[in-house]
């Protein structure tokens, strides 16, 4: 009984051990990376971590529902994504790409430009990118749906929606002063 004990003991430090010391490393086909975005004033952030692809149906191509809360205004709107698994430097997937629509209710009201394609030649991938400057939104937004920028195609594709940020910006007053005439 003592040596299974040990024997068990020692299992037990290497798991620790290997969790602590070795690299994260994921099992998964497509790593969901945290969102890399800060938080600060007038910032809304938007978890998404959905899985999406433009091959297969339009389901998979786009993230469920995402309950939000951002008030009507204007806004530079970022995007993150990323895509990760071994052998994917060798993979021909040229339009990693989503976007992302916005409901108020269940009426869609609007949607972001897409972000760019993930960098190529690489095992993982990831990427921020400002997708829209000076964006009006007229109403409240409840909802958003991340949905990949070339659905259909023949090819995957296949990335993460990571997560978005909403940072509320004032759009400078024009002033206009009453036209002199005069004759």
């Amino acid at each position: 009984m003592k040596k299974y004990n040990r024997l068990m003991q020692k299992i037990i430090c290497l798991l620790v051990l290997s969790f602590v010391f070795l690299p994260n490393i994921s099992l998964a086909h497509n790593w969901l990376a945290d969102c890399g975005f800060a938080p600060k004033a007038n910032r809304i952030i938007v978890p998404i971590k959905a899985f999406i692809r433009s091959d297969r149906t339009q389901s998979e191509a786009s993230s469920a529902k995402i309950n939000v809360n951002i008030p009507a205004g204007a806004y530079h709107i970022w995007l993150a994504s990323s895509d990760g698994y071994s052998g994917r430097a060798s993979a021909n997937q040229l339009n990693e790409q989503y976007f992302l629509k916005l409901y108020s209710g269940h009426s869609l009201i609007s949607q972001t430009n897409s972000i760019s394609d993930l960098d190529n030649d690489v095992d993982y991938a990831y990427l921020e990118e400002k997708v829209n400057s000076f964006f009006k939104i007229n109403k409240n937004v409840s909802s958003i749906v991340a949905f990949h920028s070339v659905y259909p195609s023949n090819s995957a594709n296949s990335l993460s929606a990571v997560c978005a940020a909403f940072d509320r910006i004032s759009l400078p007053t024009v002033i206009t002063k009453p036209a002199i005439y005069t004759y």
